[in-house]
């Protein structure tokens, strides 16, 4: 079977792809390169251009950082705990003790969930040497994964409204426990510990 319009130069790989043969490369070995860091043919655009070019996506990711702050503050759904006059039904799922030195601090999980991500990244960045261009795309995937997981985390949370397992002490810090005569609810009282993260259970 022949083959028309072929010849020993269209065999060879085409400019500008990353196959090499290594028979086509000089012998001294200096245009000999690892394929990890082969970069494509083109010259790599500046930080500056880069950065003005994705100012879409820094105005979404503010937008759904505002959005993450207020989910913070936001009320949750107060959900109802069944009780009786003489036998708690329910109440003793959320009588565990409130242990108000944490052991993990609050700001750690933010902090290692946006630094960690961006720590990586820079070493990987290091070693590899790729385009700004990716370095860039990659950093704010990993934003946009973290923001927006801890959101609809936030949303959840806000919309269930389920209570802790210390919510009782969180609730009614003395003992005293006070029920709502017309809506059945709790009605903490007024040296209560944060009762609003107290009904931020799931799903954390």
């Amino acid at each position: 079977m022949q083959f028309s319009g072929l010849t020993a130069d269209s065999l060879l790989p085409r400019r500008g792809s990353r196959q090499v043969l290594s028979e086509h490369l000089p012998a001294d070995g200096t245009a000999r390169r690892s394929y990890r860091r082969m970069q494509p043919i083109g010259k790599d655009s500046s930080w500056s251009s880069t950065l003005r070019s994705h100012l879409i996506d820094y105005v979404t990711l503010l937008l759904l950082v505002i959005f993450l702050v207020l989910s913070e503050t936001a009320q949750p759904f107060s959900k109802q705990i069944y009780h009786g006059e003489t036998v708690d039904l329910e109440m003793w799922k959320y009588s565990y003790p409130l242990h108000v030195k944490q052991q993990v601090p609050a700001w750690a999980v933010p902090t290692i969930s946006v630094l960690g991500p961006i720590v990586v990244i820079g070493i990987w960045a290091v070693i590899v040497r790729p385009r700004r261009a990716e370095i860039h795309n990659t950093i704010m995937a990993a934003l946009y994964a973290v923001f927006f997981t801890a959101l609809v985390t936030n949303l959840i949370k806000i919309g269930v409204g389920r209570p802790r397992p210390n919510f009782m002490e969180r609730c009614w810090p003395d003992g005293k426990v006070v029920w709502d005569n017309a809506s059945g609810q709790a009605s903490c009282s007024d040296n209560a510990i944060d009762p609003s993260e107290g009904r931020k259970s799931f799903p954390s």
